[in-house]
């Protein structure tokens, strides 16, 4: 009978399991903004010009969610995909590098090695 009223149905309206917090839906906007642009765009300004934020609150945010700066998550997504690419395509590392935003091969080379620890060439031939 309770269950029937209007109270209950604003209370238990109020407790749903699909609600998600304004913090939570800005965080999936970034990153789906993120993951439409990290190859040509690494610009933590751009998307925080994009989001209507500053790049301060942009990394709270991230920070306190992800456990990475704004600058941290594009690093991540952009390393993400050059592991795949290098595990999954027959692509050579020059191509990869130009298909990731990379001018300089060589540059990318010494980006990946900095945070994985071999080369682009030794990390794909751990997998053959």
């Amino acid at each position: 009978m309770l269950q029937e009223t209007g109270i209950y149905k604003i209370v238990g309206s109020l407790y749903r399991t699909d609600y998600t917090p304004p913090d939570v839906q800005l965080l999936r906007k970034l990153l789906v903004l993120i993951e439409e642009d990290f190859r040509r765009e690494r610009d933590v300004e751009v998307y925080a010009q994009r989001m209507g934020f500053n790049i301060t609150y942009l990394n709270k945010l991230t920070k306190a969610y992800l456990m990475e700066t704004v600058y941290e998550v594009i690093q991540t997504r952009l390393l993400q995909e050059a592991s795949f690419m290098l595990k999954d395509t027959i692509l050579s590392v020059k191509q990869i590098s130009y298909e990731l935003g990379y001018c300089d091969p060589s540059y990318f080379c010494k980006w990946f090695k900095q945070r994985v620890g071999v080369t682009p060439k030794m990390f794909r031939s751990s997998f053959k």
